[in-house]
């Protein structure tokens, strides 16, 4: 028997021909099968997301097309994050009245950002940061 997963329904919108050769497991043929872990999959997503993604799915048909709606949200969330991100990373200056170590400690924290939401920084991003590069103290 195969054991099927989250990823299974996200990839597909329909039972995989290895699937359904498992053929029935605990009274329930392939396609009952499908359709309760479809229907588990889409109450556990309900109980995790926030109102507004919720939403956006709440009418889709199976978990693929949900799976498919939230990504596309989520990573243009994302793409908005890190641009904003970057943004305030190549604006910050380092007051007069603000000590370069909580000017580093701030651009620290954006890097730490970043870098958990998977951009990588390279060395040219710093370079271009006109902090940096117009030098920090004036």
């Amino acid at each position: 028997m195969q054991t099927n997963t989250f990823t299974d329904h996200a990839v597909v919108d329909t039972p995989p021909t290895a699937y359904i050769t498992g053929g029935d497991v605990g009274g329930l043929t392939p396609n009952a099968r499908w359709v309760k872990e479809e229907n588990t999959i889409k109450l556990v997503l309900g109980s995790m997301l926030p109102d507004t993604a919720f939403n956006r799915i709440k009418t889709t048909v199976n978990v693929h097309d949900a799976w498919e709606i939230l990504k596309w949200v989520y990573e243009e969330r994302s793409k908005a994050l890190v641009t904003d991100i970057i943004r305030k990373f190549q604006n910050k200056h380092c007051n007069e009245d603000e000590s370069i170590r909580s000017h580093f400690e701030y651009l620290a924290n954006l890097h730490g950002q970043l870098v958990a939401i998977g951009k990588v920084v390279m060395d040219k991003d710093y370079r271009h940061a006109p902090h940096l590069a117009s030098g920090l103290i004036r």
